[in-house]
């Protein structure tokens, strides 16, 4: 590219510079990166070259970003703060300054220089050594500033310390430096100040706990610098505070974070089957769970493909539809029986995971698989034994008369044959009792013996007279069946009769 024309130039400001270095093309691409943002980042060159800004810049800030490189394509120098993906995925907040880099009036490219704001290490580049350099940064300056003499004792402070730590200047001036941090940080601050800043040197990035008024604490970074007087020796130091309780909320939460993923994987590997293919299908890994469950040792199964597990149960429609679900991108899920080495077979709930690569081109596919063998094996007993209770209670009602009632006797269901020997349709029954049938022939006792029985969860057997819808009558030959709930008492009744009025009447 053109830029190539101007890269002596540019290698001067480049390779050595201590700030993070970008230099992209008017697209957006990345086209070199000093080693100082390379330690940054966490990227090697070859990662990182060549790639739009996009890959590594969080969602929230593509929008600003567009407009920017936009705006630097047509030759503006722009400033702004993005946060950067690093390598590890956490976010690095910079303060960029660009240039366009023309060539023949054209812009060919984009300098870029980025300062790490997040990691707090460049605070002492804005202090000045002079006096007048110190009034500028105070008067503009956000951040908390307070300026203590060699004695360690507060001289000044700037507009922003009152809102930093709730104290009123006044309150300050002229008491120690300690006052603003806690003791058990005391001598490894003063350690600080006194042996580096009063040779005249410099601290970046020093980290404590800083204490507001109330006594509550926080996290805060400081950078302190030498004040020099006329002949260039130490008078007072500057020291610039910036909280970073967020940053070490951030640190810790990714920390918990990582811990946590670190855990899941355990658990994962613990509990679940586990295989990862390439994009062609052949395993690339399989962890101790598949191995336990299939009997095929990993040396088995790397370099094959799931075919080695097939139990043929499954059409050949059913692996083309998941094939072209997740080669399409999409997680797959299903059920599926596999036979292991030694011939049985077994069935495993899967999700399948595909993953991309940089170029967002699927490279390999993750297989998470529960047994659930059990389970199917008690499916095929259950469906066995609905299938054998439905020819029971078929061959029930062809057979018998059948009613159910309520804890209270109420009639909620009846069979065929129920209305045929009563004579009374479905809808007469529902609803009512079996009063409604009564035919006056038994004593009232014989009743109450029977609602004793029952009530009690027992069984009653007994053979009753009724009357039909045309007045005639009929015996029945009664087993009453108590259903009871979990506290033992019945909620419903069961009662199965044969007729038996050929018997009685031959009696």
């Amino acid at each position: 590219m053109r830029l190539n024309e101007s890269e002596t130039f540019y290698q001067l400001l480049f390779e050595n510079n201590p700030d993070a270095i970008f230099i992209f093309d008017p697209n957006g691409n990345f086209h070199s990166i000093n080693p100082s943002a390379l330690s940054s980042i966490g990227y090697k060159q070859e990662e990182i070259i060549g790639k739009s800004y996009k890959r590594f810049v969080f969602k929230e800030n593509l929008e600003k970003m567009a407009e920017n490189f936009k705006r630097m394509a047509q030759g503006e120098s722009v400033s702004y703060e993005f946060s950067f993906r690093h390598k590890n995925g956490f976010p690095i907040q910079f303060n960029m300054i660009n240039f366009p880099i023309t060539v023949e009036e054209k812009v060919v490219g984009i300098y870029s220089i980025a300062k790490d704001v997040s990691s707090e290490k460049k605070t002492e580049e804005d202090l000045r050594t002079t006096k007048e350099q110190l009034e500028s940064f105070f008067k503009n300056t956000t951040d908390c500033i307070v300026v203590v003499n060699l004695e360690g004792h507060i001289i000044r402070v700037n507009d922003a310390f009152e809102k930093f730590f709730g104290w009123k200047r006044q309150e300050v001036l002229g008491e120690d430096l300690s006052s603003l941090v806690i003791p058990e940080h005391l001598v490894s601050q003063y350690q600080t100040l006194h042996q580096v800043v009063n040779f005249g040197g410099q601290v970046s990035g020093y980290e404590t706990v800083g204490k507001r008024r109330g006594g509550a604490q926080f996290d805060v970074n400081l950078s302190i610098s030498a004040i020099n007087d006329a002949n260039g020796d130490v008078m007072a130091r500057a020291i610039t505070f910036r909280d970073i309780s967020e940053r070490k909320r951030q640190e810790n939460k990714l920390k918990v974070v990582l811990k946590e993923l670190a855990d899941i994987k355990l658990a994962l590997d613990e509990s679940s089957i586990v295989a990862i293919t390439d994009y062609k299908g052949v395993i690339t890994y399989v962890n101790d769970k598949f191995c336990q469950i299939s009997k095929y040792s990993q040396e088995d199964l790397i370099g094959k493909t799931h075919r080695i597990i097939n139990s043929g149960y499954h059409s050949k429609s059913f692996f083309q539809d998941m094939w072209e679900t997740i080669s399409e991108g999409e997680v797959w899920e299903g059920e599926i029986k596999n036979k292991a080495k030694d011939g049985s077979f077994y069935w495993v709930k899967t999700t399948i995971v595909p993953f991309f690569d940089e170029e967002e081109n699927i490279h390999q596919y993750v297989s998470i698989r529960t047994d659930i063998t059990a389970r199917k094996q008690a499916e095929e007993e259950l469906t066995s034994a609905l299938k054998e209770l439905a020819d029971i209670k078929y061959a029930l009602d062809e057979s018998s008369i059948v009613a159910v009632t309520d804890a209270n006797g109420v009639i909620t269901n009846v069979n065929q044959k129920f209305c045929d020997i009563s004579q009374y349709t479905r809808e007469e029954l529902i609803g009512k009792t079996h009063k409604l049938i009564n035919s006056g022939y038994h004593a009232k006792e014989f009743f109450e013996e029977m609602w004793n029985t029952i009530q009690s969860g027992a069984i009653w057997h007994g053979d009753i007279k009724n009357r039909a819808k045309d007045q005639t009558f009929y015996w029945v030959k009664t087993t009453i069946v108590p259903f009871l709930n979990e506290e033992g008492k019945p909620y419903q009744y069961v009662a199965i009769r044969s007729d038996i009025t050929k018997y009685k009447d031959s009696e």
